[in-house]
């Protein structure tokens, strides 16, 4: 089986550094080109299955996909983005992206954000292990998603050695492709 992890187009949010996690925010101009540019490049593999998250940003991408490929389209609670709880919608700042990739640290900051730990433990791993246990050999998924899940997906298909994993952000568009032995 292969995966191909595929984080949203670039939002509006993204272009100003604000935090979106469970907010929906509207694709940018170049988000719109990056998915030109992924349509096309998917195009060389044979997917058999679309998972996404519910957000807007990352389903816009799963009906383009889907369109394709003529795949139905499996919308996961597990691929939501991180909850942001009181940042959402406030400027980033890069000290506090660092802060909340500390897996060992698993503290929401007391502003209410999803701890890295516990969207791992409870969400992401469960996800890529039902898909593992329910997927064929020859298949070919796509899960579209966002930032944290993407390092999440990271970590896992890196043995959860390497903790620094956590701290870089996937490219948004770009495929990321984890071949897993069934």
């Amino acid at each position: 089986m292969k995966i191909l992890f595929i984080r949203h187009p670039k939002t509006q949010d993204n272009h100003n550094n604000v935090w979106c996690g469970l907010r929906d925010c509207e694709i940018s101009q170049d988000g719109l080109k990056q998915l030109h540019n992924l349509k096309n490049e998917i195009k060389k593999y044979q997917v058999t299955k679309i998972f996404t998250s519910p957000c807007r940003r990352a389903y816009i991408v799963a009906q383009e996909l889907s369109r394709v490929f003529k795949l139905e389209i499996h919308v996961e609670q597990n691929l939501i983005e991180r909850d942001f709880g009181k940042l959402e919608g406030l400027p980033c700042n890069s000290n506090d992206k660092l802060l909340m990739a500390d897996f060992n640290l698993n503290s929401d900051l007391n502003l209410g954000i999803e701890k890295i730990q516990d969207m791992y433990l409870k969400r992401v791993k469960p996800f890529i292990e039902r898909i593992w246990k329910e997927s064929e050999k020859n298949d070919t998924i796509v899960v579209i998603s966002h930032s944290w899940v993407g390092r999440l997906f990271a970590f896992y298909f890196n043995n959860e050695k390497d903790f620094d994993i956590i701290t870089k952000a996937p490219i948004n568009c770009k495929i990321y492709e984890y071949n897993v032995n069934n």
